[in-house]
């Protein structure tokens, strides 16, 4: 069959789930022949069976309500694909509004420490590491598939040598998590330094020593210890009684990664408490919520006795999105 008419029925048949029905099956049909669209029209405009098989198959898959991004294993974000599995929360749009912030509130060059809650695919810390080459980062996931994906990602990206995976549910993190952190990785990179990590009020020093290798000398002057600088953070924040969420998000999505209780702030509340505790003096926390939360989100942040300032970002349709934390010094 002549790849014309496989795609002009294939938009027939997705019509009904999307709006960018052509558009899809042109991926999908990409994703099938393995080829990059720029070059499907260059090989004689034909299809095997075997890849007309497997293209009706996604189709089927998509008429269903399956995400594309689990159909084809990928998304896009900022200028980088990241590879996703089902079940792992996808990537949106307004959470790269948190990230530019990022990128146009600190020096390219400085180094920091940071950590991400509820890393998912990695989108987030990958971003962060990648623009941030003097930054190290700590992504806190629960889940095995979003792990397995986070460690996909940094391979593809080269980053797994700044980047500590930390399997553990945020509200349960303790300091002595960020220690082992400094032990498993800097300790492989890094030359005569010395760590401090505290828990529960007690201080636990351990010093390593260990020749630096080429790729780590940008960080030599790097002062460790256990507080970061940062912590980013995209927590579940939809109601369960929310009757308006997509079919195909409650259907495929985790429901680990979307929904949380006190009517969508329990762990906006829980995360933003462990994270105020963990940064250092003047760190920054800095966290996306749904767009209908903006004065629950302000009620409770002007409440807070931890922080000196905040500020609300808005996403590209002008929604409040974002909130950053200055915790005082």
């Amino acid at each position: 069959m002549k790849l014309d008419t496989l795609l002009q029925q294939a938009k027939r048949e997705l019509k009904a789930i999307s709006y960018k029905a052509y558009q899809e099956a042109l991926w999908i049909l990409s994703d099938s022949l393995k080829l990059p669209i720029s070059q499907i029209y260059l090989k004689n405009n034909v299809i095997t069976k075997k890849q007309e098989k497997d293209f009706w198959l996604k189709v089927d898959f998509r008429k269903q309500g399956m995400p594309l991004e689990y159909i084809l294993r990928e998304k896009f974000f900022l200028n980088y694909k990241f590879y996703v599995e089902d079940s792992v929360f996808i990537p949106r749009p307004e959470t790269e509004v948190l990230v530019k912030w990022l990128f146009e509130n600190i020096p390219k060059n400085k180094a920091f420490k940071f950590i991400d809650f509820g890393t998912g695919a990695g989108t987030i810390i990958l971003s962060i590491l990648d623009h941030f080459v003097n930054s190290l980062g700590v992504a806190v996931e629960l889940q095995s598939k979003s792990i397995k994906c986070i460690k996909k990602n940094s391979q593809n990206l080269k980053l797994q040598n700044r980047l500590y995976i930390l399997k553990k549910d945020v509200c349960k993190i303790e300091n002595k998590d960020l220690c082992q952190f400094y032990l498993d990785t800097l300790g492989n990179n890094l030359s005569y330094k010395k760590i401090n990590c505290y828990n529960e009020n007690k201080l636990y020093k351990n010093s390593f020593l260990k020749k630096a290798n080429s790729s780590s000398k940008k960080l030599n002057s790097f002062l460790f210890e256990s507080s970061p600088d940062l912590i980013t953070a995209n927590p579940p924040y939809i109601d369960p009684e929310d009757k308006n969420i997509q079919k195909e998000v409650y259907l495929y999505e985790s429901p680990l990664a979307l929904f949380s209780d006190k009517k969508g702030l329990g762990h906006i509340i829980c995360w933003f408490e462990k994270a105020i505790n963990l940064l250092k003096p003047n760190g920054i926390y800095i966290f996306e919520f749904g767009w209908k939360q903006k004065e629950q989100i302000t009620n409770f942040l002007d409440r807070q006795k931890t922080i000196s300032s905040y500020q609300i970002l808005t996403d590209q349709s002008g929604h409040p999105r974002i909130a950053v934390c200055f915790k005082k010094g």
